[in-house]
């Protein structure tokens, strides 16, 4: 079995799976979405502390272009984009 599974198992190979999809789907931009802005929320974490990428975007807000141009966080959190 690769290390990989041992080390994350099944269900957190899965978990990081579903992020990847959630956070590109956040990415497409809806017809008017382009100029909207979108805050960034800190979400939950399993030590309580969130990764240098997500606190330095906590509460700021962007257009979803700016937000993709920025990529992904280096964490496994769950913080989001929400509409302002």
């Amino acid at each position: 079995m690769p290390a990989l599974y041992i080390q994350q198992g099944w269900n957190g190979i899965l978990k990081r799976l579903l992020q990847e999809i959630i956070f590109d789907h956040i990415f497409e931009c809806p017809s008017g979405a382009q100029k909207k802005l979108y805050k960034w929320v800190l979400g939950e974490t399993k030590t309580g502390t969130h990764c240098p990428d997500c606190e330095s975007r906590a509460g700021k807000g962007k257009t979803i272009a700016e937000w993709k141009a920025m990529g992904k966080p280096s964490c496994k959190c769950k913080c989001r984009l929400e509409p302002q």
